[in-house]
């Protein structure tokens, strides 16, 4: 883990108490003289969170499209896609962050048997044989796709065939909800809370416009009482507007044009709302205060 610890000191994350600790008991025979204070005195301001994941792996364009072709990689039954264990840096505390291009710490030790293991249960296991197909096809296409509008495929590649592609294969296409966004509801990023308060803010620009423009109807009842409920709240601490913004575009649904509507349908379409409500939920329910880990 040296090598992982000298790149994250260099990106300013404090990992050294625990390495510390160990670094006095190797060098000094009188451990209780010379190594208490260092015991006494740990202190990291992050730790990791360790997790499977999965990456395509790097490829070149080459003249046989061996990059596209699964026979000519037939001696891995997981290409083009990687298998790993990693540890990602998290911070333990508001003031210290992570930065975005810090590559997490993957274990290259475990690196071959995990792919093993992955390989043997696919071959054995119908179902996550279809799901990795799913992906390895999907992977190999957006690759193809990748590549020809970049234009790196010639300028004699029938780029405007893609459309056709598309088309053709759409009724195919099973589109299903994405998976909830990944981050840390309990504590979100600070840009995770402002694209919030931007969603939020234009949220109460479209509710104010339906008081306006609706004078007199429930519309634009439904949307001053939201207003006023919710005035100088908002996430993490309080989720009113997100909570009843559903209801106020449905009773104004005779304006489906309207900013409002299209906002909401977005926010939903995204399940932005879901998670604002998450986020909420996840502020009320934080446990007491814990001693980080080493």
């Amino acid at each position: 883990m040296h090598y992982c610890q000298h790149d994250y000191a260099n990106a300013g994350l404090n990992y050294s108490g625990a390495q510390s600790v160990l670094n006095c008991l190797a060098e000094n025979t009188d451990v209780v003289g010379n190594c208490q204070l260092s015991i006494m005195n740990i202190s990291n301001d992050a730790s990791y969170s360790v997790d499977s994941g999965v990456r395509e792996l790097p490829y070149a364009l080459d003249a046989e499209l061996t990059f596209l072709r699964r026979d000519a990689n037939r001696s891995n039954v997981l290409w083009p896609m990687d298998f790993i264990v990693q540890a990602v840096p998290v911070s333990l505390y508001e003031d210290t962050e992570i930065p975005e291009n810090l590559k997490p710490w993957v274990f290259p030790q475990w690196a071959d048997d995990l792919r093993a293991l992955v390989g043997d249960y696919v071959q054995t296991n119908p179902d996550a044989a279809q799901i990795l197909d799913q992906i390895q096809q999907f992977t190999i296409l957006q690759r193809l796709f990748r590549l020809a509008l970049d234009g790196r495929l010639g300028l004699d590649f029938p780029v405007n065939a893609l459309i056709d592609m598309q088309v053709a294969t759409k009724p195919f296409v099973k589109e299903v909800r994405h998976e909830h966004w990944n981050f840390r509801h309990d504590n979100p990023a600070p840009a995770i809370l402002e694209m919030f308060a931007n969603e939020e803010a234009g949220l109460r620009a479209a509710l104010q416009q339906q008081v306006g423009a609706q004078s007199g109807t429930a519309c634009a009842t439904r949307a001053g009482a939201l207003l006023e409920a919710s005035k100088g709240q908002s996430l993490p601490e309080d989720a009113t507007i997100w909570a009843e913004i559903q209801t106020v575009a449905a009773v104004c649904q005779d304006q489906s044009d309207s900013d409002l509507a299209r906002r909401v349908e977005t926010l939903s379409r995204l399940n932005l709302i879901e998670e604002a409500l998450s986020v909420h939920a996840a502020s009320q329910n934080r446990g007491p205060s814990v001693c980080p880990p080493l």
